[in-house]
C-alpha cells in the first residue's frame, strides 16, 4: 500500500468511526449505531404466529452485528389492523410464546430487540381482514372513501389495543416497541390534514391519538422498556403532512416519555418515497426547511 493510499483509508475510517461507537438508549447500551429498520418478510405463519423461518431470518441479521433490530409490524387487533394477509400478531396472549422465541434469538446475539406495532388504517382491503378498513375520517371520493369512520368509542378501543400489544411484547421479552406512526397507516392518518378532517378533539389536536398511546403504553410496561415512535415527516402528497407539520407535532408529543424517534416518509400513493427504488435520486428524505 502506498503512503497516500494509507492516509486516504484512515480518513475514510475516521469519517465512519462514530457509527461503531456505543450509544445509550434508556437503560441499554447499544454496541454501535447500526440499526435494522423494519420491513415485511412474509415469513410468519398464516395465523400470525412466529415461524422458525422468521426466527432464523432475524437471527442472521442479529449475527451481522447491528446493535438494535426493529421487527416488521405486529398488528394490534383481530379486526381491521392487518395491512397484509401474512403479518405477525400480538393481539392475544397465545402469540406471546412465539414472540418470546423471536426476541430471545435477537438478544442472544447482543442486539436490542424492538417490536414494531401498528394498525393499517386505510391502507388495507376488506379481503385482508374480513373487516372494512377504518380511518379517522371517511372522505367520500377521497383516499378514505372505502373506510369506516372511527367513533370515539372505537378510538378508545384501539388505544387499548396498542397498549395491550406493547404489554405483550414486554412480557415476551422484547426490550421495547416502536409505535408505527408513519407511512400512511392509521396513526399517520390522524396526523395528516389530508386524512383527518374530524371536528372533535382528535381532529383539533391531530397528535392526540398518538400521544395517548405513548402515555398509556408507558403506564403499562416495565420501567426500562424502550418506547420508540416512527413518524412520517411528509406524505409527499398535495395537502398532506409536510416537514414543518411533523416538527410541530413532535414538539407536542411527550418527549420525556419517548426514547427515540424514527423518521420516515411517503404513503401508499407515493411508494417511491416510502420504499425507495434504485432509480430515485440520492438523499430524497433529506429535509430542507422552508425557513
Amino acid at each position: 500500500m502506498l503512503a497516500n493510499e494509507g492516509v486516504q483509508l484512515n480518513m475514510r475510517k475516521a469519517k465512519y468511526d462514530m457509527i461503531f461507537k456505543p450509544i445509550k438508549l434508556n437503560n441499554y447500551t447499544l454496541k454501535n449505531r447500526i440499526v435494522l429498520a423494519p420491513m415485511s418478510t412474509l415469513l410468519v405463519q398464516i395465523d400470525g404466529s412466529i415461524s422458525d423461518r422468521m426466527v432464523a431470518y432475524y437471527g442472521e441479521r442479529a449475527r451481522g452485528g447491528a446493535s438494535m433490530l426493529i421487527t416488521e409490524t405486529f398488528h394490534v387487533d383481530d379486526e381491521a389492523s392487518r395491512f397484509a394477509p401474512v403479518q405477525p400478531s400480538l393481539y392475544h396472549n397465545r402469540f406471546i410464546p412465539g414472540a418470546n422465541i423471536l426476541a430471545d434469538e435477537i438478544k442472544k446475539e447482543g442486539a436490542v430487540a424492538i417490536a414494531q406495532i401498528g394498525h393499517a388504517g386505510r391502507q388495507t382491503e376488506y379481503w385482508v381482514n374480513n373487516y372494512q378498513p377504518v380511518a379517522p375520517t371517511r372522505i367520500v371520493g377521497g383516499l378514505t372513501d372505502h373506510c369506516h369512520e372511527l367513533t370515539i368509542e372505537e378510538i378508545e378501543k384501539l388505544i387499548n389495543a396498542f397498549v395491550d400489544c406493547a404489554y405483550r411484547a414486554d412480557i415476551a421479552g422484547f426490550n421495547g416497541v416502536e409505535i408505527h406512526g408513519g407511512n400512511g397507516y392509521l396513526i399517520n392518518e390522524f396526523l395528516s390534514p389530508l386524512t383527518n378532517k374530524r371536528k372533535d378533539e382528535y381532529g383539533k389536536n391531530k397528535e392526540l391519538f398518538l400521544k395517548r398511546i405513548i402515555l398509556e403504553v408507558k403506564e403499562k410496561v416495565s420501567k426500562h422498556f424502550i418506547i420508540g415512535v416512527r413518524i412520517g415527516f411528509s406524505d409527499f402528497l398535495e395537502g398532506g403532512l409536510e416537514p414543518e407539520d411533523a416538527i410541530n407535532i413532535c414538539t407536542r408529543l411527550p418527549l420525556a416519555t419517548i426514547d427515540y424517534i424514527h423518521v420516515c416518509g411517503g404513503v401508499v400513493e407515493t411508494d417511491d418515497y416510502r420504499i425507495q427504488p434504485i432509480y430515485q435520486k440520492r438523499a430524497i428524505h433529506r429535509m430542507i426547511s422552508k425557513n
